[in-house]
């Protein structure tokens, strides 16, 4: 062998100043044929797609990109215009803005094939990747045929999943060779080429011609044996002078450079002590708890700064965990702290509820403490409070208010149930509301539990004594007030089943719900299919008006079981709008076996027990023309009037529930002040976690006020004209829009309702506004930069523009109105704490409400903010470029 082959030379990569090249030559392969399911998603790729063309044509280029680290380098590089002709060849050397000594060890090269479709659109035909340096830390050289993976990018990485160099054998041969023979022959083949490009081999020039014709053979056989396509590069080869070298990756002072490591040796040895209780802490409050301190406990009395501190503790917001040294000074000055209410749940924080004797001082102080208000109360039955005296004396302020302030909470009473044992929901007794019945069928039609629900209450005796516990726990409270009162057993049962549908599905889908101390969703289908069947059973064993509210529920059911089957069919049934319409009245006609929705005996409509509904009026039945398609149903009631109701299926209405709900309390607590706001909390009902009911208001959307009115004022001049009123209007017209519109702005702050434009706003002929489809709520908007409160030009030209005296009445209104419900912010705040583990996803991401009742400020200072925020909600920008966008969507769309 000469002396030239028997010295081996290379470079280091960092003495290399030059930036890198990489040739890019030709495409081999067919491109493979897209899904059948991504050419019916894109209509483009029906006729520009070419992977659907036979023909090579001229839109393919090429995308280069350095990887370093596993994140790009550098800018990436394309391939200039080829016009191919029987080939995809370009032949074309391409030099990156990276130089070779700026490289890291793990740079890679990814390669992505794009195609450019008649829209002007890039979509990806394939991609493949390999890294600058092998296994040795050498520069690659020469060609490669890099294998491409068919519509993804190049993703670069060291461990790719586009790996251009794929093992010979293990990819799926079309040809009928044998796969061992074929690799064998491959790997040999490559082997002898790396050792003749390395001079390891003499080279014979008119040997090597003849050889590597036949290996060009080889290789192009092995492509065309895959069904695959190859992408053929070439790396430039290192020369010094006449004789091939090599280059080497290295790093200067490469050696002395300090690496993180995720696992440092001092993390893998635990410390015995970390996470045990630390025993001065233990001493410090054995000692400031001790019972040699009780007596002088009861007469202690703070100074005037340690009294500041205890009426900031005392005034925290609802659920906010108070630290080691709060809990200390509530404990020491708990007998002082005594006479008030709002304290009380701050010092049963400060109980450690694993100590007896704290336990017991605790006991006897919530007997001797000012009983809470029923809205603090709440507080008490979230996840921060697990002994069962505490939540027994929660339900016991509960049983002070009326059965219309119950309806208001329930849907947070019936969360609160998974906070509870499950052992004293499954072993309580309803005996005490039961009359004397020796001998009841326990049929189970109402509550239709999806695994039998074991129960061993003993019968009830005739002789029993039915005085009513004080404290019962909260299960058996609910059933009790359901069990007296009709509108209570309606959505008590309502609530619990859809509470216990939403644990089902949440348990197929083995998504796990995040509740304190019950994140099992199999332990709340539990609790809620119990909960059913108890309610069942104790309105079986109670009189005769209990007996029929539960006849009364199954019938329930069974309409809107009945219902929800049409929609099912409308739904299915092909067609345009106008031939589902006529489809739907023929099956509301229709007369089920269980059910005849033409003959509904008075049955109470769920939604809203008060109204009986004789029939359903099948001929005013319609389909909204939107994407899911609600139905609008009339019902004919027993007095001959018409109730409307929208009936949703495949829509979740639980947050719109949950929004109506508090809208309701608002306008309750606002009243209560004597502030009318005229606003319209109308009905909503959950039936299921994808089907509801919504209440039917005569009213028309904004948007379509203006565009058939052009203003609003025009509106009410059309339907409610008066030559003495303000704008030709009639008086009451202007001031219901005035307060609805100080009301809605308000409330959609507090609630952060979210998506507000012009076809979610609806307007009623008698002047009042009001908002419906709460899909985004506490500060979720899918919009770009959305006002704080939702108010445009038109609705303030409605009012009479800036300068007229209605403008001023909406912002003292509006004033006011915040002013009042900030002062029961613990209420919305206890309510939105037990929604907190429910599985409505807003509750969950944003469980946090309190900063929008602005509780460090002021009264003044929140007036100030909110007339901030009203300012600049009216030179908002952006809300009317997005709502322009919308209404042309909205257009585009019909």
């Amino acid at each position: 062998m000469n002396e030239q082959y028997q010295k081996i030379r290379f470079i280091y990569s960092c003495d290399v100043n030059r930036l890198v090249k990489v040739k890019v030559g030709s495409l081999e392969g067919h491109f493979p044929k897209p899904s059948v399911h991504s050419v019916l998603e894109q209509e483009c790729l029906t006729s520009h797609c070419v992977a659907l063309q036979d023909k090579v044509v001229h839109n393919i280029y090429l995308h280069c990109q350095i990887f370093c680290n596993g994140r790009p380098f550098g800018l990436p590089v394309h391939t200039s215009f080829k016009s191919f002709t029987l080939r995809y060849n370009w032949n074309e050397w391409l030099v990156l803005p990276i130089k070779y000594c700026d490289l890291s060890r793990d740079a890679c090269l990814a390669f992505t094939i794009l195609d450019v479709h008649a829209n002007l659109e890039s979509h990806i035909l394939g991609g493949t990747s390999i890294s600058l340096f092998t296994k040795r830390g050498i520069l690659r050289q020469r060609m490669y045929d890099l294998k491409v993976w068919p519509y993804v990018s190049g993703d670069g990485q060291l461990h790719s999943a586009t790996p251009g160099k794929v093992r010979t054998g293990q990819q799926p041969v079309c040809a009928s060779e044998s796969t061992d023979f074929r690799k064998s022959r491959i790997d040999r083949v490559s082997k002898l080429s790396k050792l003749y490009f390395g001079g390891m081999m003499e080279k014979i020039d008119w040997l090597d011609r003849i050889t590597f014709r036949q290996v060009e053979t080889i290789f192009a056989h092995d492509r065309d044996s895959q069904c695959d396509q190859f992408l053929l590069i070439e790396f430039p080869v290192v020369r010094f002078g006449d004789v091939d070298g090599y280059m080497v990756y290295f790093e200067p002072n490469g050696g002395s450079v300090g690496y993180f490591n995720p696992y440092p040796a001092i993390g893998r040895y635990p410390d015995p002590e970390l996470g045990m209780e630390n025993l001065v802490e233990a001493k410090h409050h054995i000692l400031a708890r001790c019972s040699r301190s009780l007596i002088a406990d009861r007469e202690i009395k703070p100074n005037a700064s340690t009294r500041d501190l205890l009426a900031k503790i005392v005034n925290y917001s609802p659920n906010k965990l108070l630290n080691g040294e709060e809990k200390d000074l509530v404990w020491k000055f708990r007998y002082y702290l005594k006479g008030n209410q709002k304290a009380l749940a701050k010092f049963l924080q400060c109980v450690h509820w694993g100590v007896a004797s704290e336990v017991e001082q605790a006991e006897d102080l919530l007997n001797q403490w000012v009983p809470m208000s029923v809205d603090d109360a709440l507080e008490l039955l979230s996840s921060n409070f697990s002994h069962p005296t505490v939540r027994h004396y929660a339900v016991g302020r509960l049983k002070e208010a009326s059965y219309e302030v119950l309806l208001l909470y329930l849907l947070q009473l019936v969360q609160a149930l998974k906070f509870e044992p499950i052992e004293e929901i499954s072993g309580g007794v309803d005996s005490t509301f039961v009359q004397g019945i020796s001998h009841i069928s326990f049929d189970n039609d109402v509550c239709d539990p999806i695994t039998p629900v074991q129960n061993d209450a003993p019968e009830v005796s005739i002789a029993m004594d039915h005085s009513v516990v004080s404290s019962p726990d909260l299960a058996t409270f609910l059933i009790s007030a359901a069990c007296k009162d009709t509108a209570l057993a309606n959505y008590l049962y309502w609530f619990l089943k859809v509470e216990r549908d939403c644990s089902v599905s949440c348990t197929l889908q083995k998504t796990a719900s995040r509740t304190h101390g019950r994140g099992n969703t199999t332990t709340n289908k539990e609790i809620y299919a119990i909960m059913l069947e108890r309610l069942s059973r104790a309105l079986a064993r109670g009189g005769t008006e209990a007996r029929r509210r539960r006849k009364l529920l199954r019938k329930q059911q069974l309409f809107v079981d009945a219902i929800v089957q049409i929609m099912r069919a409308v739904v299915k049934e092909s067609g345009n709008r106008k031939h589902k319409v006529e489809f739907l009245r023929s099956l509301l006609n229709q007369s089920d076996e269980k059910v005849s929705l033409t003959n509904l005996a008075g049955l109470p409509l769920p939604l809203d027990p008060s109204v009986k509904i004789q029939m359903v009026v099948a001929d005013q039945a319609t389909i909204f023309n939107s994407a899911l398609a609600p139905c609008k149903l009339t019902f004919r009631t027993l007095d001959g009037q018409n109730y409307t109701t929208i009936f949703k299926y495949g829509d979740d209405l639980r947050q719109d529930q949950l929004i109506i709900q508090m809208v309701t309390l608002m306008d309750k607590l606002l009243r209560q002040e004597n502030l009318d706001l005229r606003l319209t909390p109308y009905k909503v009902l959950s039936t299921s976690i994808n089907h509801g009911f919504v209440q039917y208001i005569e009213s028309d959307t904004l948007r379509d006020v203006l565009r058939d009115y052009s203003t609003i004022q025009d509106f009410f001049r059309t339907h409610r004209p008066s030559a003495g009123g303000p704008f030709g209007i009639e008086p009451e017209v202007m001031d219901n829009y005035v307060r609805s519109c100080a009301g809605y702005s308000v409330i959609s702050y507090l609630l952060g309702i979210g998506d507000r434009h012009l076809h979610n706003l609806l307007l009623c002929k008698n002047g009042r506004l009001f908002h419906v489809d709460f899909g985004y709520i506490l500060g979720r908007d899918p919009r770009i930069l959305p006002p704080p409160v939702k108010l445009t030009k038109e609705m303030i030209e409605g009012m009479g523009g800036f300068s007229g005296p209605y403008w001023q009445d909406f912002r003292n209104l509006a004033y006011t109105a915040f002013l009042h419900l900030r002062r029961h912010a613990n209420l919305f705040l206890n309510l939105f704490a037990l929604m907190v583990n429910s599985t409505i996803p807003d509750i969950a991401l944003e469980p946090d409400k309190a900063e929008r009742f602005l509780l460090h400020l002021t009264d003044e200072e929140a007036v100030q903010y909110m007339q901030q925020l009203i300012d600049v909600s009216i030179s908002a920008k952006m809300a009317a470029i997005v709502d322009m966008m919308h209404d042309v969507a909205q257009y585009l769309r019909k």
